[in-house]
């Protein structure tokens, strides 16, 4: 009677260990590619003011005016930044202010955005939008930081300042310019302002337009 509970027990444990076995199928997919796409500034900026004897009152166009600064890659920008670097050349040493506070925008366009206009005519805004476009200062200032006493955006006082032109997102199609793929001119004319006294004479001025092509507006 012993033998046969051992054997039962035994044979109870080997059913229990049994593995029961299911169909399986496993296939795989390598064929999978993800190429980040482009963010870039179109023809290469080189506007050439190579303007001589100047003299207070003056217009100046730049050689290769206007300039396509447009978007020629694949990804959708949410803003440009448009900065100017001055370097002054004070001949005798005796302008105060230097020159730069005397040369003023005569016209800025982004595209068909009047970006002079929407600064000048809105000098307590800190932002101005038109025709899916927008423009602001990269810190939040008012617009008026830009402006002389006259209401004249000077080359001095936009130095201090990062210009961003922007897709106003309410507006459903991306603008010509930050929209993958398209051109935008940025048409710029330069006036040396008629208050310009005789301290001026013989003085120079390099000036240098960057241009930063963002895809988010945390950049």
């Amino acid at each position: 009677m012993l033998k046969r509970l051992i054997l039962l027990v035994a044979l109870v444990t080997l059913a229990s260990r049994a593995t029961a076995a299911y169909f399986s199928d496993q296939e795989t997919s390598s064929n999978n590619t993800v190429t980040a796409g482009t963010l870039e500034i179109g023809t290469p900026v080189n506007i050439d003011f190579n303007v001589s004897n100047a003299a207070p009152g003056g217009i100046f166009t730049g050689d290769k005016n206007p300039y396509d600064i447009g978007n020629k890659g694949t990804v959708n920008a949410d803003h440009v930044e448009i900065t100017v670097t001055n370097t002054v050349t004070d001949l005798n040493n005796n302008a105060d202010p230097d020159i730069d506070e005397k040369i003023i925008l005569n016209k800025l366009l982004y595209g068909s955005f009047n970006v002079k206009s929407a600064i000048t005519g809105n000098a307590g805004a800190t932002s101005y939008e038109s025709g899916g476009y927008g423009v602001r200062l990269e810190n939040g200032g008012v617009f008026g930081s830009l402006l002389d006493a006259s209401g004249n955006i000077t080359l001095n006082r936009w130095e201090s300042y990062v210009l961003e032109i922007y897709d106003v997102i309410s507006v459903d199609s991306i603008p010509d310019g930050l929209a993958g793929g398209t051109s935008a001119n940025f048409d710029v004319d330069l006036m040396f302002n008629s208050t310009a006294g005789n301290e001026y004479q013989g003085d120079s001025l390099n000036i240098t337009f960057s241009f930063t092509l963002n895809q988010h507006s945390s950049q």
